[in-house]
C-alpha cells in the first residue's frame, strides 16, 4: 500500500470503500425529512446550508478519529481498536444532553461526538454558532490525524520479518 502511486493515507483511508453503504445515507435523510415534517418545524435555505456543513465536518471528524485510532499500530502491532471505536461513537447516536454534565463536556468537547446528533440540529434549525466551531474541529482533527499518520510512517519498518 505505501508503495502504489496514491497517497498512503488515501489508500489507507477509503481500502474498504463499500458504496451500497450509501443507501444508510438516502435512509438518514428520509429520516431527517421525515422528522422536520412531523414536528412541523419551518427549515431555512441557510439551516439547511448550515447542516449540510456541519455533517461534512462530522465525517471528516469521524475518518479522523479512526485513522488516529489505527495509527496506533504502528507503535503497538497488532492491535485492533476498531470494538473501541464503534462503541464510543454509538454514543453520538442520542443528543448529549440526554446525559450528565461531566460526559456531556467530554462528548462535546474530548471527544466530538455531539458533531454527529446534536450540533447538526441545531444548525439545521438555525439555532446556536456550531457551524463555525464544528468547521474548526473538522480542520484540527484531520490535522492532528495526519500528523499522527506521518510520524508512525517515520517508525514504520516492514510489513515482512
Amino acid at each position: 500500500m505505501l508503495l502504489q502511486p496514491a497517497p498512503a493515507i488515501f489508500l489507507a483511508s477509503f481500502g474498504a470503500f463499500a458504496p451500497l453503504a450509501l443507501i444508510q445515507v438516502g435512509a438518514g435523510l428520509c429520516i431527517v425529512i421525515g422528522g422536520i415534517a412531523r414536528a412541523g418545524l419551518t427549515i431555512t435555505a441557510t439551516g439547511v446550508l448550515g447542516w449540510l456543513m456541519v455533517v461534512a465536518a462530522a465525517t471528516v471528524v469521524m475518518w479522523a478519529t479512526r485513522l488516529m485510532l489505527a495509527s496506533v499500530v504502528f507503535w503497538a502491532f497488532g492491535l485492533d481498536l476498531d470494538v473501541l471505536y464503534d462503541a464510543v461513537w454509538q454514543f453520538a447516536r442520542y443528543p448529549v444532553q440526554i446525559y450528565g454534565p461531566v460526559l456531556r463536556v467530554a462528548f462535546t468537547y474530548a471527544l466530538p461526538v455531539a458533531l454527529i446528533a446534536t450540533v447538526p440540529v441545531e444548525a439545521l434549525m438555525s439555532r446556536g454558532g456550531g457551524v463555525v466551531a464544528a468547521v474548526a474541529v473538522a480542520g484540527g482533527a484531520s490535522g492532528i490525524a495526519w500528523l499522527i499518520w506521518r510520524r508512525g510512517l517515520r517508525r514504520y519498518i516492514s510489513a515482512t520479518s
